[in-house]
């Protein structure tokens, strides 16, 4: 698994939306700070191929907030099918 990429001003920003405790979660502890200025692209495309298992009680959550910001087609589709439909 790779590390989170670090912020670039240059890649598209997304306003995703996500309980506090969600957030706090993906931008803290996943993240690990890398996106205190914004998510972007490539946060999204990395987001999205973490292992499901790393996501948690969030997992739900996370994939529909990526989802809702037109990003689905980055979520591999046998975890969505586990997580969204199982």
């Amino acid at each position: 698994m790779s590390p989170c990429p670090d912020y670039n001003p240059d890649d598209r920003r997304f306003d995703i939306k996500l309980n506090d405790d969600a957030m706090d979660f993906v931008l803290k502890d996943l993240m690990e700070g890398r996106a205190e200025l914004g998510i972007t692209l490539g946060h999204i495309f990395w987001l999205s191929n973490l292992p499901v298992r790393m996501f948690g009680i969030y997992a739900k959550e996370i994939y529909d907030a990526i989802a809702k910001c037109g990003s689905k087609a980055f979520i591999p589709m046998d975890n969505w099918k586990m997580v969204m439909e199982g």
